[in-house]
């Protein structure tokens, strides 16, 4: 598919990993594709050169490229006296080198980001950007924001007791600023459907306690996730509202 072709492009562009190296890792159903894949990308570049056309990727390697030149850097420089980027973990090879040439001449650079928060990987995003970034720049100095205004102390403790198992990383305990005395709990499941019926028995208890549905919430990291549950609680005769997406009986 076309799409999937166009995220192992980007994703080559954006980590200067080999083809055969992304294939193996992320399509090995295509290992055997490389050599043909290579030439349909050369010919995707031969075709952007002669239209005088650049896709995002490009722009990104181009500034990069264009950075290494000593003269372009040093005037591009001259207009940037601070450099400030938020949500560094999500910045790949790529754009961690523009960041470094940027920042070359007088080191005047503030990045923030959270190493444990590293989920979507786009366009080859690394997190070991944020350890790597006091090795390129020696003067580093690291602030810890662990003050969190989102969650209760007894569910941060267990977020600090994982992230102590986690050996890259950088060493900090998060403190938090909400009132709470409920303990998180962990219920390992074998599959989804077991997973949608449970939640779906823990709803009809929480409401024969007196909890009315609208105090109740199911988060997911996606949308499409929540499938099977929605299933449960329409043969339960549960009513419910979904955010962030079709319901599963709306959808074609």
């Amino acid at each position: 598919r076309k799409d999937t072709l166009a995220k192992i492009h980007s994703r080559k562009q954006n980590t200067g990993w080999l083809i055969e190296e992304i294939l193996n890792q992320e399509y090995p159903q295509y290992s055997q594709d490389a050599e043909e894949i290579q030439v349909l990308f050369d010919q995707y570049g031969s075709y952007k050169k002669s239209q005088n056309l650049m896709d995002y990727d490009d722009l990104l390697i181009q500034l990069r490229d264009l950075l290494y030149i000593d003269s372009v850097r040093a005037e591009i420089q001259r207009d940037i006296q601070y450099l400030i980027i938020d949500e560094y973990q999500d910045t790949n090879k790529v754009q961690s080198e523009i960041a470094c040439l940027l920042s070359s001449k007088n080191q005047r650079i503030a990045v923030v980001g959270d190493d444990f928060q590293s989920i979507y990987s786009f366009r080859g995003a690394s997190h070991q950007n944020m350890l790597d970034f006091p090795k390129i720049l020696r003067a580093t100095k690291i602030f810890f924001l662990q003050g969190n205004y989102r969650s209760t102390q007894k569910i941060l403790n267990l977020a600090n007791e994982m992230m102590k198992s986690v050996e890259l990383g950088y060493n900090k305990t998060l403190i938090g600023r909400m009132e709470g005395e409920t303990k998180p709990v962990l219920i390992p499941v074998p599959d989804i459907e077991t997973q949608a019926q449970l939640v779906t028995q823990r709803i009809l208890e929480l409401r024969e306690e007196g909890v009315t549905l609208d105090k109740i919430a199911v988060l997911f990291r996606s949308a499409y996730h929540s499938n099977e549950l929605e299933i449960h609680l329409g043969e339960a005769n549960l009513p419910f509202l979904k955010f962030g997406g079709i319901k599963f009986s709306e959808a074609a």
